[in-house]
């Protein structure tokens, strides 16, 4: 552990030679146990505490420090999707034929919130501990919040993301006259809300109300758009050359993170502030052997986490500001 802090050091002395004055700069953190195992990162908190999954185990990065969850009990591997800032984590178990359950962890227990959706089921919580639950329905999605102890079912729609007053994004759906419309949606107090008109989807939402939607056309070949929606007013987050973007976090300072896919698939990770794109890949030392692919999180304090290659292995990654974004 000693060598991983010394290497943290190191990066944040390193000069940035040429870089522009208003770009951001960070150091990177390779998240690791010294194994081989392929690790992924998916949400952290503004502590600085990382959780993903190495190998087949959900596991929390704290300080340098690697912990394994325990196990629901019969369970095949877990995976630690998200975290707030009492530490408290859900993620889900797989179980074999497509089985899967949601947990939640707190200080080293594993609570078992029952069934999770088979494909896509995925688990988001809030800093008032309450868990955005992702459930299979009769024919489509169903949204479930773990509130209290209790999971309360919120109807038929997608759940996407939640903020710490319990506002809901997200996206319904119907069919009209043979076509499948889709909608973005808000729910809160026991109301879901249209965000934005037919063909849309709310997939992020900060505390102060912000919006990330993704809009398309079936008139433009279902290219799809990314707004942010702060307001009532929509600015659109637009890549260079356009490249396809997928918005993976916002904060409450309206930084979004996510990835841009260009024409030959390849993924760069990206930070948009300010009504500024930017390549985190240009943010680190061009010498540093990464290639950031995927920014999947974003804390209050700047800190970003994904996934990319080092020195051509996959692996994961923690940014800290070197200074204040």
């Amino acid at each position: 552990m000693y060598k991983l802090y010394l290497l943290y050091l190191i990066c944040c002395l390193v000069t940035f030679g040429s870089a522009r004055a208003d770009t951001p700069r960070y150091c990177v953190t390779k998240i690791t146990d010294g194994s081989q195992e392929r690790t992924e990162t998916y949400a952290l908190n503004n502590h600085g505490d990382v959780v993903g999954r190495m190998g087949d185990r959900a596991f929390l990065w704290r300080q340098g420090k690697l912990t394994f969850l325990e196990k629901l009990k019969g369970s095949h591997g877990n995976t630690a999707n998200d975290i707030n800032d009492s530490g408290q984590i859900v993620g889900t178990a797989s179980f074999g034929n497509w089985k899967r359950k949601y947990f939640f962890w707190q200080k080293g227990k594993t609570q078992d919130l029952g069934e999770a959706a088979a494909l896509f089921g995925q688990a988001r919580i809030n800093n008032k501990g309450e868990a955005l639950l992702r459930v299979d329905g009769d024919q489509t999605m169903r949204a479930a919040l773990w509130q209290n102890g209790k999971r309360k079912d919120l109807g038929a729609w997608w759940p996407w993301g939640i903020n710490d007053h319990t506002q809901i994004v997200g996206s319904e759906s119907f069919q009209y006259k043979r076509h499948h419309v889709i909608w973005a949606v808000t729910w809160e107090k026991g109301v879901t809300i249209e965000a934005r008109g037919r063909d849309s989807v709310g997939t992020l939402i900060n505390n102060k109300r912000s919006l990330v939607i993704v809009e398309w056309s079936l008139h433009t070949k279902g290219k799809q758009a990314v707004f942010l929606v702060e307001n009532g007013q929509r600015t659109a987050i637009i890549a260079p050359d356009d490249q396809r973007v997928a918005a993976a976090a916002i904060n409450d300072k309206s930084q979004i993170v996510g990835w841009v896919n260009s024409a030959n698939d390849k993924s760069r990770a990206f930070l948009w502030q300010s009504k500024q794109f930017l390549d985190l890949n240009e943010c680190i030392p061009a010498d540093s052997g990464w290639m950031l692919t995927q920014a999947l999180d974003i804390n209050e304090k700047g800190q970003i986490v994904g996934s990319g290659t080092h020195n051509g292995v996959i692996c994961a990654f923690l940014l800290t500001p070197l200074s204040q974004n």
